[in-house]
């Protein structure tokens, strides 16, 4: 559990437990075990959590949307990615950074509607592009300005300053840390919780240890 909060891997939780005790010989199936079973007690710490904290965005507040997709290039060249569709979802000035799979790996307007009611405050502002799944949002209860990247005038920033820039760049980071895993796709849901996870870690400076810790503690109450 100590390697699994510190993002090692496999081979290096095998080395640390051999370096503590000589006479431990500690498999890859093991470890796989163990991590999974880590895994799953922050995935329902951390979801708990984000259930605890409600929606993001208020009357008037901006919320950025995007969607991505996590996967891999086809045969390496090329702008055809093969993988699955990932909306993320980020209020300005805040760090809670949603992240939904899209349901049936599908952009439609039902997929997209569902997501942004499920973790946004009715009243909000939506920054999104010009994705045609988008269309008809306000008729939800939200207040909605659209980028169109296709602007060769500015294809940035849209009129009043609409822009996406802020979830555009939450991007670059998850795509790095999955470019350096490999798991079975069945299980990719887990890791986007265990990504932002860390995240969080990362950003509140909180010590991924003590937070795994803490997670047992509110599965196994004393």
């Amino acid at each position: 559990m100590y390697s699994f909060s510190r993002d090692e891997s496999y081979d290096q939780a095998i080395n640390e437990a051999a370096r503590l005790d000589f006479s431990v010989r500690t498999s890859t199936g093991t470890v796989a075990d163990w991590y999974q079973y880590s895994r799953e007690l922050i995935l329902d710490d951390f979801l708990t959590e984000q259930d605890f904290r409600g929606k993001i965005g208020n009357l008037n507040c901006i919320v950025q949307i995007d969607e991505t997709k996590i996967g891999k290039r086809k045969y390496h060249k090329g702008r055809h990615v093969e993988g699955a569709w990932l909306v993320g979802l980020i209020e300005n000035g805040s760090e809670d950074f949603r992240l939904e799979l899209c349901p049936n790996n599908e952009r439609t307007a039902e997929v997209l509607h569902g997501i942004i009611e499920k973790h946004v405050t009715k009243g909000s502002i939506l920054h999104t592009d010009y994705w045609k799944g988008y269309l008809g949002i306000e008729k939800k209860g939200y207040q909605h300005g659209r980028v169109n990247h296709s602007d060769p005038e500015n294809p940035f920033v849209g009129p009043s300053g609409i822009h996406t820039n802020r979830i555009e760049s939450c991007w670059r980071p998850l795509k790095d840390y999955f470019r350096k895993r490999q798991f079975h796709p069945d299980y990719l849901a887990d890791h986007i919780v265990e990504y932002q996870w860390r995240r969080e870690c990362k950003k509140r400076g909180l010590d991924p240890f003590n937070s795994l810790l803490n997670a047992i503690r509110h599965k196994y109450p004393v």
